[in-house]
């Protein structure tokens, strides 16, 4: 079964989640082809796809919807999964992560993922511009690594249960 992972990311966690998810899914004997949603022109023949953005204000990255909207026929012609990155899940009760799947499976529709994974993210100053780095002081956004990386391989584990029709 060949399994398209395909993300959205603006400094690199979330690239980094995608691996960690393809090399899972290998492992479970799976064919994972992990690219950058700015890179895919079409979907070549996956048997099944996840989908994965980071959240930047409540919003998932723009490049998104376009992708969906692109290849919403071929997506709802397969199993589909998705997830979801944050730093706004970090150290909050389960209602954030509830409000985080449901921004995402907003940003997917008319396509309706299985199962949408939620996870803390990672925010680095380095990575982000002066222009963002206002943006989170303002927010008071936390930054460091706070992925939690057992917790993506198990969700990464046992998809493909979920994705086999």
């Amino acid at each position: 079964m060949k399994i398209l992972v395909a993300y959205a990311t603006r400094a690199g966690s979330t690239a980094e989640i995608a691996g960690v998810i393809g090399k899972a899914l290998e492992d479970a004997a799976m064919e994972a082809d992990v690219r950058n949603i700015a890179e895919i022109v079409d979907l070549g023949s996956c048997d099944a796809a996840v989908i994965g953005s980071p959240l930047y204000m409540g919003k998932v990255l723009r490049e998104v919807a376009p992708f969906i909207q692109q290849h919403s026929q071929e997506l709802a012609e397969i199993p589909l999964a998705a997830f979801v990155v944050g730093t706004s899940m970090v150290g909050r009760e389960e209602k954030f992560r509830e409000q985080a799947r449901t921004i995402m499976a907003g940003a997917m529709l008319p396509i309706r993922p299985r199962e949408i994974g939620v996870f803390a993210g990672a925010l680095d100053p380095d990575r982000i511009s002066v222009g963002e780095r206002a943006v989170i002081k303002l927010v008071k956004a936390p930054y460091g690594d706070f992925r939690d990386w057992d917790a993506i391989r198990a969700w990464a584990g046992h998809l493909p249960a979920i994705l086999r029709d």
